[in-house]
Protein backbone atom coordinates (compact mmCIF):
# COMPACT_ATOMS: atom_id res chain seq x y z
CA UNK A 1 0.00 0.00 0.00
CA UNK A 2 1.14 3.48 -1.09
CA UNK A 3 1.88 5.89 1.96
CA UNK A 4 0.67 9.75 1.24
CA UNK A 5 4.26 10.82 1.06
CA UNK A 6 5.04 8.65 -1.72
CA UNK A 7 1.49 9.54 -3.74
CA UNK A 8 3.16 13.07 -3.43
CA UNK A 9 6.48 12.40 -4.59
CA UNK A 10 4.65 9.84 -7.56
CA UNK A 11 2.29 12.65 -8.17
CA UNK A 12 5.51 15.25 -8.08
CA UNK A 13 7.32 13.01 -10.59
CA UNK A 14 4.19 12.80 -13.08
CA UNK A 15 3.81 16.67 -13.11
CA UNK A 16 7.10 17.24 -13.70
CA UNK A 17 7.30 14.94 -16.37
CA UNK A 18 4.53 16.76 -17.55
CA UNK A 19 5.79 20.32 -17.44
CA UNK A 20 9.54 18.63 -18.90
CA UNK A 21 7.19 17.28 -22.02
CA UNK A 22 7.06 19.48 -25.64
CA UNK A 23 4.16 17.41 -26.50
CA UNK A 24 0.68 19.59 -25.42
CA UNK A 25 -1.31 17.26 -22.79
CA UNK A 26 -4.99 17.88 -21.91
CA UNK A 27 -6.77 16.63 -19.66
CA UNK A 28 -10.25 16.27 -19.03
CA UNK A 29 -12.29 18.54 -16.75
CA UNK A 30 -11.90 18.29 -12.77
CA UNK A 31 -13.56 19.94 -10.17
CA UNK A 32 -11.61 22.47 -9.10
CA UNK A 33 -11.88 25.66 -6.63
CA UNK A 34 -11.02 29.29 -6.78
CA UNK A 35 -11.30 31.58 -3.66
CA UNK A 36 -14.03 29.34 -2.21
CA UNK A 37 -15.95 28.84 -5.45
CA UNK A 38 -16.40 25.22 -6.90
CA UNK A 39 -16.27 24.82 -10.46
CA UNK A 40 -15.07 22.34 -13.10
CA UNK A 41 -11.63 23.57 -14.72
CA UNK A 42 -9.22 21.66 -17.62
CA UNK A 43 -5.59 22.15 -17.35
CA UNK A 44 -3.47 21.77 -20.69
CA UNK A 45 0.14 21.18 -20.59
CA UNK A 46 3.14 22.15 -23.07
CA UNK A 47 6.59 22.47 -22.31
CA UNK A 48 6.22 24.47 -18.98
CA UNK A 49 3.28 26.01 -19.79
CA UNK A 50 0.41 25.53 -17.60
CA UNK A 51 -3.55 26.89 -19.43
CA UNK A 52 -6.83 26.84 -17.20
CA UNK A 53 -10.10 26.47 -19.22
CA UNK A 54 -12.68 26.99 -16.83
CA UNK A 55 -16.11 26.10 -17.41
CA UNK A 56 -17.52 29.69 -17.96
CA UNK A 57 -14.93 29.92 -21.21
CA UNK A 58 -12.33 31.94 -18.76
CA UNK A 59 -8.74 30.82 -19.76
CA UNK A 60 -5.79 31.71 -17.69
CA UNK A 61 -1.98 30.82 -18.37
CA UNK A 62 0.64 29.87 -15.80
CA UNK A 63 4.46 30.10 -17.26
CA UNK A 64 6.72 27.81 -14.69
CA UNK A 65 9.57 29.98 -13.40
CA UNK A 66 11.33 27.68 -10.65
CA UNK A 67 10.93 23.75 -9.66
CA UNK A 68 11.71 24.77 -6.21
CA UNK A 69 11.39 21.27 -4.63
CA UNK A 70 9.53 17.95 -6.12
CA UNK A 71 5.99 19.41 -4.66
CA UNK A 72 6.52 22.91 -5.13
CA UNK A 73 7.04 25.26 -7.85
CA UNK A 74 6.28 28.94 -8.91
CA UNK A 75 4.39 30.16 -11.61
CA UNK A 76 3.68 33.38 -13.60
CA UNK A 77 0.16 33.85 -14.95
CA UNK A 78 -0.45 36.26 -18.03
CA UNK A 79 -1.32 39.55 -16.61
CA UNK A 80 2.37 39.06 -13.93
CA UNK A 81 1.03 37.71 -11.18
CA UNK A 82 3.27 35.57 -9.27
CA UNK A 83 2.20 31.95 -8.05
CA UNK A 84 3.68 29.50 -5.49
CA UNK A 85 2.00 25.90 -6.09
CA UNK A 86 2.27 22.70 -4.06
CA UNK A 87 1.04 19.18 -4.60
CA UNK A 88 -0.81 17.60 -2.00
CA UNK A 89 -2.89 14.15 -2.36
CA UNK A 90 -2.84 14.14 -5.97
CA UNK A 91 -4.19 18.21 -6.22
CA UNK A 92 -2.47 21.00 -6.94
CA UNK A 93 -2.74 24.57 -4.80
CA UNK A 94 -1.56 27.83 -6.44
CA UNK A 95 -1.70 30.85 -4.20
CA UNK A 96 -0.80 34.19 -5.20
CA UNK A 97 0.70 36.41 -1.97
CA UNK A 98 -0.33 39.67 -3.51
CA UNK A 99 -3.93 39.08 -4.26
CA UNK A 100 -4.48 36.62 -1.88
CA UNK A 101 -6.06 34.48 -4.69
CA UNK A 102 -6.01 30.54 -4.04
CA UNK A 103 -6.88 27.69 -6.90
CA UNK A 104 -7.15 24.34 -5.83
CA UNK A 105 -7.09 21.99 -8.70
CA UNK A 106 -8.78 18.33 -7.86
CA UNK A 107 -10.09 19.02 -4.81
CA UNK A 108 -12.15 21.51 -2.41
CA UNK A 109 -11.23 24.84 -0.18
CA UNK A 110 -13.50 22.38 2.13
CA UNK A 111 -11.00 19.28 1.53
CA UNK A 112 -7.81 21.45 2.09
CA UNK A 113 -9.25 22.91 5.50
CA UNK A 114 -10.31 19.55 6.87
CA UNK A 115 -8.97 16.48 5.72
CA UNK A 116 -5.75 18.05 4.54
CA UNK A 117 -5.32 19.96 6.91
CA UNK A 118 -2.72 22.58 5.10
CA UNK A 119 -4.66 25.60 7.14
CA UNK A 120 -3.62 29.04 5.15
CA UNK A 121 -2.23 27.04 1.95
CA UNK A 122 -5.68 26.64 1.76
CA UNK A 123 -7.05 30.47 1.23
CA UNK A 124 -8.43 32.93 2.94
CA UNK A 125 -11.31 32.65 4.86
Amino acid sequence: MLTQARLAILAATTIASLLASTQAIANDYEECDYNGKIMRCRRDWSSGTMKVTWEDGITDSYTLIDRTTTTTSTWKDSRGGIWNSLIYSGSVILTNASNKNTIIFDGTRNECLKDWKLGNICGRN
